[in-house]
């Protein structure tokens, strides 16, 4: 009858070689570690833009006629298009622009580009007195902090300046990719 290998039995007998290679693993391993790069928020694309238009006093199936029919018959010779999904309400048209999962990151700018340029080039033929389209297409911001200004001996121009020229400054700090200014208001004549 044939003895089997038995790797405990070996293991037990070869105590010295067993050590040198679990040593061996343990510090590659930590060396691997240390090497791995880290990201707080990792990158990712976010294939997603949205077209909004506002055509105000129009009822929703003019804005669907008229607004979002055209735009979506536009955006459907758009390459990498994978759907288009749309809401028009009394006044507002909404589209949604999916482009395709498979498609590579790198081509993703261009491909907003080209959504950009097809509406623009029919804004034209939309009815009169529509407003837009309004493109977005940042979703992966990410805030970091949020800061509050205020200042009881300012008036609010005097504030806003003040909030502008903190906004350029902590834009020259490395890794800040953008600042905006919220509730800032518009100036206004009585």
């Amino acid at each position: 009858m044939t003895q089997r290998f038995n790797l405990s039995d070996w293991t037990l007998r070869h105590r010295a070689v067993v050590g040198f290679f679990l040593a061996v693993l343990a510090l590659a391993g930590v060396m691997a570690y240390g090497r791995l790069s880290q990201a707080e928020d990792p990158p990712f694309t976010f294939r997603l833009m949205t077209v909004r238009t506002y055509w105000p006093g129009a009822s929703a199936a003019e804005v669907e006629a008229q607004v979002t029919d055209r735009i979506e018959k536009r955006l459907q010779e758009v390459a990498y298009l994978d759907r288009l999904q749309s809401f028009s309400r009394p006044g507002e048209s909404t589209i949604l622009f999916f482009a395709k999962e498979n498609m590579p990151p790198r081509l993703i700018s261009d491909v907003f580009y080209q959504v950009r340029k097809k509406v623009g080039d029919m804004r034209h033929t939309l009815p009169a007195g529509t407003q837009g389209p309004f493109f977005n297409d940042e979703y992966g911001d990410v805030f970091g902090t949020v800061f509050a200004l205020t200042a009881e001996d300012l008036d609010y121009p005097a504030l806003k300046d003040l909030a502008e020229r903190q906004r350029e400054t902590l834009l020259r700090i490395p890794d800040v990719g953008k600042v905006e200014l919220f509730g800032v208001q518009d100036e206004k004549i009585y």
